[in-house]
């Protein structure tokens, strides 16, 4: 081989060298701000689960809104039972007037 054919060869190494160093360097900052904008993520998720309800909390408004139904279905069964005898008086007061 010439010295020329030699002088390239190095040339082109050094340069592939030079190209993956950057690729190694770029992919280690990408890591970076990923794994910074991870940790601020998940410090946002703690600060908001603080705040929210727990198992206990949910178990008691589960159990209120049970309570608030049945309250619901009583009201509704006694306006049934004040229809049908509000029916049956006008049906007596009606027989009555004839």
């Amino acid at each position: 081989m010439n010295p020329d054919t030699i002088a390239g060869l190095e040339l082109a190494l050094s340069l592939i060298n030079f190209l993956g160093l950057l690729i190694v360097l770029f992919r280690n900052e990408t890591r970076s701000r990923d794994s910074h904008d991870v940790g601020r993520r998940l410090s946002l998720l703690e600060k908001h689960t603080t705040e929210a309800p727990t198992h206990r909390d949910l178990d008691d408004l589960r159990t209120r809104i049970t309570t608030v139904a049945l309250d619901v279905a009583g009201i509704r069964e006694r306006q049934i039972v004040s229809n049908d005898m509000v029916r049956s008086i006008q049906k007596h007061l009606m027989e009555d007037d004839e």
